[in-house]
């Protein structure tokens, strides 16, 4: 709040005023003091001349912060404490972060496996690969040709052999059945082990045989081998293998009889490998009549569609993946570094640092606490201005970049420079209806240990006048009805009323801005002085200047 209006003159301004009293004489230097009639002798001279107003008001930070997360956590490390300055990007509080980092070290492994599988799907196939969808496809192909030519001769003869087989071991085990039920020589046992003997080398021989008629390729990427029948050559040799086990088990069954002679466990045993053989013979001739058939059109249906599978795979193959495949793992990726990101973003919220630089003012955190509101205050220490209330009055001398003069109460000797900033727009009212303005003073930088709260004092100059004409106010005669001024103006031995306009004004000396030149000589009293005749010619007791009537 202004406390009043004041004008300063400075010190040149005095010095000018001593030394233009009127170029006279040492002696009439020295009668500028009042004489007898209270009445001097004045010069206008040339000086400078200032306004200024004082106020007062608080120290405030203009860059404030109160700084919480903005996760939830546990508080498990505070690193700073009330009064300590920190630097911008400082960390201050620390929260928990073990399962954050858990949680990005997840997000990380799994943007791994998907860059991988972009990459693999991006990789062209080998030769290797190619090969092996070729040959399923000439597989299926082979298969359906085969079920759509009907039955081969050689389908016809094996399903044939397969009959005649099952009959043969039908036949032998009737046969053994009714030896076990008579008994057997023993010329008729050694001929039996002998026949034994001649179809295991038979089952053995077929054995052989028919692995070595199938077409097999070395898949090397496995180390194994891909093997292949249907063949007539692989048909005719599985019709001999099957027929010679099909006689090794009857010679084995004729020995097996001989030697257990007509004992009751014999005869069941023969007994059921006549029912298994029966059952044999009637499974073969219903494959028989199956081949003589021809396929189903269910079975042509699973060989097309196995066919359309294979070639279906080996187009995908030679075509690498589609726009929709690579978009799709594209955008897994995509989503994958989001994921690392969200968990980076998750993992940097647990720790709170300093915005900018300056001075820790209060602490809320307590360590293994919970992290809501405000953990930390922090105010900037290069942002510190003076804030004064104005009143409505006197807030239109106020203008921005006025200089400003601040004391603190708590250094009250110590000046600091400042300047005015900004004017509140909005004028507040008191609770006794006083109307004020706010007004902010930038503080130049100083080494003062400065706090928030401070009371501040502000002298502001609100006008200046350089090398102005200038009276004491004392010499002023004002007309308050007329509102016009005027002076007593000295010219030899006579007052002249001179009317002469002002300009600033302070509680010593006025501006004149017209009516006067420097060096004039006023009179401030009614009479002249007795000393300003003697020098003018006139004698003791003369009265004073003529006109002036003594």
């Amino acid at each position: 709040m202004f406390r009043k209006l004041f004008l300063i003159l400075t010190i040149l301004a005095m010095l000018v005023a001593a030394v233009g009293c009127a170029g006279a004489t040492p002696e009439s230097a020295a009668t500028a003091a009042v004489g007898e009639s209270e009445s001097e002798i004045v010069a206008v001279f040339v000086g400078d001349l200032s306004a200024s107003a004082s106020a007062s008001g608080r120290l405030q930070a203009q860059k404030t912060a109160d700084l919480s997360f903005t996760t939830q956590g546990r508080v498990a490390e505070i690193l700073v404490a009330v009064g300590d300055e920190v630097t911008a990007g400082q960390v201050l509080v620390q929260l928990d972060t073990a399962d954050l980092q858990r949680n990005l070290l997840n997000a990380q492994q799994a943007l791994l496996i998907q860059e991988s599988n972009l990459a693999d799907l991006l990789i062209p196939p080998t030769a290797a690969a190619i090969a092996l969808q070729e040959a399923n496809v000439a597989n299926a192909q082979a298969r359906l040709d085969a079920l759509l030519a009907g039955p081969s001769a050689a389908d016809v003869a094996t399903a044939e052999a397969n009959v005649r087989q099952a009959q043969a071991s039908l036949n032998g085990a009737g046969s053994r059945l009714a030896q076990t039920n008579s008994g057997g020589s023993e010329a008729d046992l050694l001929a039996a082990e002998q026949a034994l003997v001649t179809a295991q080398d038979a089952a053995r021989l077929a054995e052989e045989r028919h692995r070595s008629s199938f077409d097999c390729t070395y898949v090397a990427e496995s180390d194994t081998w891909d093997c292949v029948g249907g063949s007539a050559r692989e048909e005719a040799a599985r019709v001999q293998l099957l027929q010679a086990q099909a006689d090794l088990a009857q010679a084995q069954e004729r020995v097996d009889s001989l030697r257990a002679g007509g004992n009751t466990s014999s005869i069941a045993s023969n007994q059921a490998s006549v029912a298994s053989a029966q059952a044999n013979l009637d499974a073969a001739q219903a494959r028989l009549a199956k081949v003589l058939a021809g396929p189903s059109a269910a079975e042509i249906a699973t060989a097309e569609a196995n066919l359309a599978t294979a070639q279906a795979n080996l187009a995908d193959l030679l075509a690498g993946p589609s726009e929709a495949e690579r978009v799709r793992q594209e955008v897994a990726v995509a989503q994958a570094e989001l994921n690392v990101q969200t968990a980076e973003r998750n993992l940097a919220k647990a720790t709170l640092t300093a915005p900018f630089a300056g001075l820790v003012t209060a602490v809320n955190a307590t360590p293994g606490g919970q992290a809501t509101g405000t953990m930390i205050q922090l105010v900037a220490a290069d942002s510190y201005e003076v804030v004064l209330d104005v009143d409505e009055v006197d807030i239109g001398q106020i203008s921005p970049s006025q200089p400003v003069l601040v004391t603190l109460e708590a250094w009250p000797e110590v000046e600091l420079t400042a300047e005015v900033a900004s004017i509140a727009p909005q004028a507040s009212q008191s609770s006794a209806g006083i109307v004020s303005y706010e007004v902010f003073l930038a503080l130049e930088p100083t080494e003062l240990p400065l706090l928030v709260g401070m009371t501040a004092n502000a002298q502001l100059q609100t006008a200046e006048r350089l090398n102005t004409l200038l009276v004491p106010n004392r010499a002023i005669n004002a007309d308050r009805e007329a509102g016009t001024y005027s002076v007593t103006l000295v010219v030899g031995e006579q007052m002249v009323e001179t009317a002469v306009t002002i300009g600033l004004q302070d509680e010593n000396f006025t501006e004149i801005t017209s009516g006067l030149q420097e060096g004039d000589q006023l009179l401030i009293g009614n009479d002249l002085p007795s000393f300003f005749g003697e020098q003018n010619g006139g004698g003791p007791g003369g009265g004073g200047p003529p006109g002036f009537g003594g």
